[in-house]
């Protein structure tokens, strides 16, 4: 069968041999379609885009400034797919755009190497990285210092509030279009208030409430997601959305006993 436009599923990423790009392909042919990947790099990446029906993005911190070249290249139908998946890897825009959309979120603001935090202990993050890398918890100005002198590159900063009752856990809700299709908990080993699994972290299946499904859904289609990994806390408040995955990892299959990346690619060709 040749590769149309109806019937190949374009992956762009830094990796065609990395897990996530693998089990998508597999999902795909099972489903009929024809994978092909592509690096940010390749010279024809912007026209396999225009002309593939289907693309998935899999973004990370060393491709991210690839991707934001291509968003100025492509055509404006992919464009608006492409710019949500940006928005959501970048956390000052992620945490902008759940606010304004009405989510519930720790309480979040932007600040630079010179600015002044007044109250401690906060939550700080740069603001483009995965798997719970360059997330710290600051108890003090010199904390600050510090943490500051460890990414001199970068311009500007998330911080948000501190949540001591999540417990250094938190959920992760996978959804596919405008469903869950499953959920963990994770929870920190260590002393480490992260909860991530590439940090040691333990997953167990998780039952989310109609709530944590409803915030879930809705954060994810504010950044107009095919698919997406949203984490959510537990607060005095009720729960909160941390933040939306634009390129979330299946290890969470494994967990909950379902094939994420099928269910993927069945809402994404339906």
């Amino acid at each position: 069968m040749e590769p149309t436009y109806y019937n190949r599923i374009l992956i762009v990423g830094s990796d065609a041999e990395a897990a996530g790009a693998v089990l998508l392909a597999d999902a795909a042919k099972n489903h009929g379609l024809i994978p092909l990947f592509r690096l940010t790099t390749d010279p024809d990446v912007v026209d396999r885009i225009n002309d593939s029906q289907f693309v998935v993005y899999r973004i990370n911190p060393t491709t991210y400034k690839n991707f934001v070249k291509i968003l100025s290249r492509v055509n404006q139908l992919k464009a608006d797919k492409l710019r949500g998946v940006l928005d959501a890897f970048d956390k000052n825009t992620t945490a902008t755009i759940l606010i304004g959309g009405g989510i519930a979120t720790p309480m979040s603001w932007s600040i630079g190497h010179d600015d002044v935090i007044e109250d401690f202990p906060v939550v700080i993050k740069i603001a483009n990285s995965n798997q719970g890398k360059g997330v710290a918890l600051l108890h003090s100005t010199e904390d600050f210092a510090a943490y500051s002198r460890e990414f001199p590159d970068e311009k500007i900063f998330l911080v948000q509030e501190y949540i001591k009752e999540s417990g250094a856990s938190d959920k992760r809700i996978f959804v596919s279009g405008d469903r869950v299709v499953g959920a963990m908990r994770r929870t920190s080993t260590s002393d480490d208030f992260r909860a991530n699994l590439h940090l040691g972290g333990t997953a167990d299946a998780y039952d989310p409430t109609e709530q944590e499904k409803a915030m879930a859904i809705k954060a994810s289609q504010l950044f107009r997601l095919d698919f997406s990994g949203v984490d959510i806390i537990d607060s005095h408040r009720g729960p909160l959305v941390l933040e939306v995955n634009s390129s979330p990892g299946f290890a969470i299959g494994e967990v909950i006993g379902i094939d994420v990346a099928a269910e993927v690619i069945k809402d994404l060709i339906k």
